[in-house]
């Protein structure tokens, strides 16, 4: 894919570059949910962004105009690609150098059980030097839920990220759709978590569980879960046979895990306000 760019002009940025990866040892872990909830919440207010999956063509989902697809099966080439594993994922890494012109956030989503592989892509890279030097800062949100064995996973996660990539700022979220993280004292799963957020750079967050089954009962439109909360509950009803009470609470439990996640992303993420438009003409110009 290409675009436009002229190299030689760097003009304001009402944005500055971030780049915003989620990563996870396992599959069925919410890291969709969670890249595209921070998608949803960067659109609520206004900062642009572009996705780049990095996902197999078998279960590949719905992307916008401009977001990357990166196949998975593509890493057969890798011996008769240039760069090798880094020249496969090359269109996801030139977003960033759009966006250290541009501004605005790049949102990568890793497939799961990727792990090693997205450690070679840095460490050959050079990717935390580079976005340094471009004045890219970067996110990494590692996923887990509160199996003992994905917990001590995203430990060495974060672990291995903070020497491949310590620019980086690393959080844990924790996933509540399999069960709550109470743990008994000095327990295995216990260390594991307080090693984790001692290998974070900020405090994450829980990943609340929708309380019933709302969001399930609203899948089959299709729609997203923002898209879901602006729809008229009558409308809901006769598109999926339901009476308009049940899709109004459906919507509105919906709505509230959307506006609950939202603040917490609203905490770890660095943009609080709209931004504010470039050269953009006022009402008094005649707008």
């Amino acid at each position: 894919m290409t675009r436009n760019m002229n190299p030689k002009s760097k003009p304001e940025m009402a944005v500055p570059p971030m780049l915003i990866e989620v990563v996870s040892e396992a599959t069925h872990m919410g890291k969709s949910t969670i890249i595209q909830r921070t998608r949803d919440h960067l659109d609520d207010i206004g900062v642009p962004n572009v996705m780049v999956r990095v996902e197999t063509r078998r279960v590949a989902g719905v992307l916008r105009d401009g977001d990357i697809s990166i196949a998975t099966e593509d890493l057969a080439q890798v011996e008769t690609t240039a760069g090798g594993i880094v020249g496969i994922v090359r269109p996801g890494l030139q977003e960033l150098n759009r966006i250290a012109v541009q501004g605005g956030v790049v949102l990568w989503d890793w497939p799961g059980g990727f792990g090693q592989q997205r450690q070679e892509i840095l460490l050959r890279s050079n990717l935390d030097a580079i976005l340094q030097k471009k004045g890219i800062s970067a996110l990494t949100l590692v996923m887990t839920t509160n199996v003992p064995e994905r917990i001590a996973e995203a430990q060495r996660l974060l672990e291995v990220s903070a020497k491949i990539a310590p620019s980086f700022q690393r959080i844990l979220i924790r996933n509540a759709y399999v069960g709550s993280f109470e743990f008994a004292a000095d327990s295995a799963p216990s260390r594991s978590l307080v090693a984790a957020e001692a290998a974070s750079t900020a405090l994450g967050f829980i990943l609340p569980k929708i309380s019933d089954v709302s969001l399930a009962t609203l899948k089959p439109t299709g729609l997203s879960v923002r898209q879901l909360i602006d729809q008229d509950p009558e409308s809901l009803a006769e598109q999926l046979g339901k009476d308009e009470f049940t899709m109004a609470a459906c919507v509105t439990a919906v709505a509230a895990w959307y506006d609950r996640t939202g603040k917490e992303l609203g905490k770890i993420l660095p943009f609080r306000e709209a931004p504010k438009p470039i050269d953009k003409p006022t009402e008094a110009a005649g707008r």
